[in-house]
C-alpha cells in the first residue's frame, strides 16, 4: 500500500526541486487541504524557500493568483472551475504546481502523478518524511486528522498514537475526530478560519495537545465566535436541506463560503451524493461530494449537459459554477 504512495511522493518531491527561492501556496478550506498545505509549507521551509500561504475558494483563485506577487505558485487541493485563472497563473508565475486530484484543464505541473484517491495530507506527509528531517515526523498527527475518513487513516493514526500515546491512544479515535471537526468549523469561518487553522496547526505541529485542548489561536477564535457547539448543529444552522431522498441530499448554504464544508461533512456518513450550493446574484456556486468509487465528475458533466457551466473535480468531488437561474433545472435532473 505505502510503496505506491511513496513512489508518487518521491516524484512530487523531485518536481518541487524546480521551486525557486520564493513560493506562494494557495490552499482550499477543507481539512485534507489545510493539513496538506501545512506540510508542503514545512517541506519548502526545510529546503530554504521563503514561502507564504493563502486560503482560497475556487472562485477566489484568480484574485489570489494576481495578488501573490512574483513567485512560484503551488495550488493545494483547490483549483478554479475553469481554465482561465490557471492560464493567467502560468503567465504571471515562472512555475505553477498543482497538488490536487482535480482535473487541471491541461495547465501546470502536476505533483500527483497517478495519485488519484490518495488524501493530500497522507501524500504530503510521506513527502515530508522522505526529506529525512526528524522534526517533520511530528506532522503525522496533522496528516491523520486531515485524512480521517480515508483508507490510509489507521496506519498514520498508529504513528501518532505511538508518538503521543496519552493523546491519541484511544481506540475510538476521538481526538483525531475532534481535530478534524475543528478544521471543519474553521472552514465555516472563511476567510479568517482557514488562515487561523493553518497557523494553529503549524505552530503546534510538535504539540497536538495545545491544538486540541482549546489553547490554540484557532480554538480561542472559535470560542469567541460561539462555535463550540456540536458540528452537526453548526452545519444545520449554515444551510437548508432542500431535498433528501435515497442516494441524494441537496443543501442550500446560507453563504457561498460554507457550501464546501457542508458537502464535506454530509458526505462523510454515507455513500449518498451530497450537493451544496449558494448563489451570489446571477452566479451559483456548487460543491458536490460522494464517498464512493463511482466517477462523480463524469456524472456531474452528464447531468449538466445543455446547461452553461464550468466544472473542476475528480472521482469523489466536483466544484461547479453556473447561472443562478439554472440551479433548479440542475436539481430537477439530479432528482430524476
Amino acid at each position: 500500500m505505502w510503496r505506491e504512495v511513496d513512489k508518487i511522493a518521491s516524484k512530487a518531491l523531485s518536481s518541487l526541486d524546480l521551486v525557486s527561492s520564493r513560493a506562494v501556496i494557495l490552499y482550499g478550506n477543507l481539512p485534507d487541504e489545510i493539513a496538506a498545505a501545512v506540510m508542503i509549507y514545512e517541506i519548502l521551509k526545510a529546503r530554504g524557500v521563503e514561502v507564504f500561504a493563502i486560503p482560497s475558494l475556487p472562485e477566489e483563485f484568480l484574485e489570489n493568483v494576481e495578488r501573490s506577487g512574483s513567485s512560484d505558485l503551488i495550488a493545494v487541493g483547490v483549483l478554479p472551475t475553469g481554465p482561465g485563472p490557471l492560464d493567467v497563473a502560468e503567465k504571471l508565475h515562472e512555475n505553477v504546481f498543482l497538488f490536487s486530484d482535480s482535473i487541471s484543464h491541461g495547465h501546470g505541473i502536476s505533483l500527483i502523478d497517478g495519485g488519484l484517491g490518495i488524501p493530500l495530507s497522507c501524500l504530503s506527509y510521506r513527502m515530508a518524511i522522505q526529506l529525512g528531517d526528524e522534526d517533520l515526523s511530528d506532522l503525522c498527527w496533522i496528516a491523520a486528522i486531515g485524512s480521517m475518513d480515508s483508507y490510509l487513516f489507521l496506519d498514520i493514526a498508529r504513528e501518532a498514537a505511538l508518538k503521543w500515546p496519552y493523546i491519541f491512544a484511544s481506540s475510538d479515535g476521538e481526538n483525531f475526530r475532534r481535530g478534524n471537526d475543528i478544521l471543519v468549523k474553521a472552514s465555516l469561518l472563511h476567510p479568517v478560519g482557514p488562515s487561523l487553522a493553518f497557523i494553529s496547526l503549524d505552530e503546534n505541529m510538535d504539540d497536538p495537545a495545545s491544538f486540541l485542548d482549546g489553547s490554540s489561536i484557532l480554538s480561542s477564535f472559535l470560542k469567541n465566535e460561539g462555535m463550540e457547539g456540536s458540528l452537526r448543529d453548526l452545519i444545520s444552522s449554515s444551510g437548508t436541506l432542500r431535498l433528501s431522498k435515497e442516494g441524494l441530499r441537496i443543501w442550500e448554504a446560507s453563504e457561498t463560503r460554507k457550501r464546501r464544508a457542508i458537502a464535506y461533512f454530509e458526505s462523510r456518513a454515507s455513500d449518498d451524493l451530497v450537493l451544496s450550493y449558494a448563489t451570489e446574484g446571477p452566479v451559483a456556486f456548487v460543491s458536490a461530494r460522494r464517498s464512493s468509487s463511482k466517477d462523480l465528475l463524469s456524472e456531474m458533466k452528464e447531468k449538466l449537459s445543455g446547461i452553461e457551466h464550468s466544472i473542476c473535480g475528480g472521482i469523489d468531488h466536483a466544484e461547479i459554477t453556473m447561472r443562478s437561474s439554472q440551479i433548479d433545472r440542475f436539481i430537477e435532473r439530479l432528482g430524476e
